[in-house]
């Protein structure tokens, strides 16, 4: 008897599943996203990103709402159950396309499916209250932090410090910015292709891509789903976006070099630089955790780049003999505030007290790996945050240290990408301004002997 295939779920059903992933188990929408079925429609596939994304991004906003229709205080709701109120919720507000009944049944039917009829009886009193109240919003007069907080959709302590730092005129675009889409963007595999070719490639697939902005190796998705194709499948193209690739380029590989790239998973600027090797020198693809490795090692493998050689370690102790790479790339583990749009829920998981922490790991890593350049060689220092406690402030510290390296120009990257501020030149890319996901990057050139 022929074995019956299990209808694949909706896209509200599997919209639920992630975000109770990302809720109970820590984890990240962006991977959770990509690994959903193939043969999900097309029209199914976006809508179940819509409500991931849109979810996690507004959750600040949809709480303030649905605080005020709930007799429960939410912090009181189990959490699977108010995951299906902020998807209902986030359809009732922002998904004009989706009818309200459609938006309140089916959350409904979530409801009953996880908790019984009690959980859907309290979904559907929640949401039916939500289209009758008139909800009151921050206004004017509310202090500027808690109004940002709810407009924005941004735990408070983050608004107070981009308050702080660059004020309302500046903080209030920033923040927004991070509720935007971010753009799916291709970086072509210069070992099986052309850019040009890629893109008569993807059209032939049923996907419309235009040339990026800022480098010659990115394009932009503007219709389809180029992970269904064969062109993925060959490892034509690596989904990273532009300000990675660029960071990666501030490395200046060259055939020939004994390259580190030391927090390298998933694989992104390591496999970029292992393809300008074009198997001539030596890369390195360090990281921590085994696991994080083997998504290297898929993409190295998928990508054609049977060069590249993984080693499980801890960039804070490197294994690596001192003094015997010519170049290496440290994008240390940061904040990620650079990344909400991509990322949204890393918002949420952030505390205060994380960016002084995770500062002093960097500077920790970014000593340690530093031995490892031989004189006259080039060591590459990235984050994608946006806080100048990751940033410069770790750079003005590893120099005070360390009189053996003196800050480099950051080549071949655009010159408007380009700050001075601190003393430093440095790459410095910002959603707001630039449309890219936000990074910190330095070029610290060890001093020749």
């Amino acid at each position: 008897m022929a074995k019956r295939t299990q209808p694949t779920p909706s896209a509200r059903e599997l919209a639920y599943r992630i975000l109770v992933r990302v809720e109970a188990s820590d984890g990240y929408s962006n991977l959770l996203l990509r690994a959903l079925p193939q043969e999900m429609e097309r029209r199914e596939r976006a809508l179940c990103t819509e409500l991931v994304l849109g979810t996690l991004r507004w959750r600040g906003r949809l709480d303030h709402a649905l605080a005020q229709c709930s007799r429960r205080p939410l912090q009181e709701v189990d959490a699977a159950l108010l995951t299906t109120l902020r998807m209902g919720a986030y359809q009732l507000f922002y998904l004009d396309r989706v009818p309200d009944s459609a938006a309140v049944n089916e959350s409904v039917r979530l409801a009953r499916r996880a908790g019984g009829r009690g959980a859907a009886g309290f979904v559907n009193a929640v949401l039916r209250a939500l289209l009758r109240q008139e909800i009151r919003w921050p206004g004017d007069e509310t202090d500027p932090v808690q109004r940002l907080a709810v407009q924005t959709s941004h735990p408070s302590w983050l608004v107070q410090r981009w308050l702080d730092r660059l004020g309302p005129e500046e903080a209030e675009p920033a923040l927004l910015a991070h509720n935007q889409p971010s753009p799916m963007v291709l970086r072509v595999n210069r070992q099986r292709t052309d850019p040009g070719a890629l893109r008569s490639r993807l059209e032939a697939e049923g996907v419309q891509t235009k040339p990026g902005r800022w480098s010659g190796e990115a394009l932009h998705v503007s219709g389809g789903n180029p992970m269904a194709g064969d062109a993925f499948r060959e490892g034509l193209f690596y989904v990273q976006d532009e300000a990675s690739i660029l960071v990666a380029d501030l490395v200046g590989a060259q055939p020939g070099d004994r390259i580190a790239d030391f927090c390298a998973a998933p694989g992104g600027k390591a496999t970029q630089l292992a393809a300008v090797l074009k198997a001539k020198g030596m890369l390195l693809a360090c990281d921590l955790r085994p696991t994080r490795l083997a998504l290297v090692e898929d993409n190295a493998g998928r990508l054609g780049l049977d060069s590249l050689r993984l080693v499980v370690q801890d960039a804070g102790l490197p294994g690596i003999r001192p003094e015997s790479l010519d170049r290496a790339l440290l994008d240390a583990p940061c904040t990620g505030t650079g990344v909400l749009r991509r990322r949204p829920e890393i918002r949420w998981r952030r505390q205060p007290e994380d960016v002084l922490r995770l500062a002093s790991l960097q500077a920790r890593l970014l000593e340690a790996v530093a031995g490892t350049v031989r004189p006259g060689g080039r060591l590459v220092y990235s984050v994608c945050s946006l806080e100048p406690e990751e940033g410069p402030e770790v750079v003005q510290q590893f120099l005070r240290r360390r009189s053996d390296y003196h800050i480099g120009q950051p080549e071949n990257v655009p010159a408007a990408l380009v700050e001075g501020g601190h003393g430093l030149p440095h790459l410095r890319t910002q959603p707001q301004r630039h449309g890219l996901d936000g990074f910190f990057a330095a070029v610290l050139q060890r001093d020749a002997r």
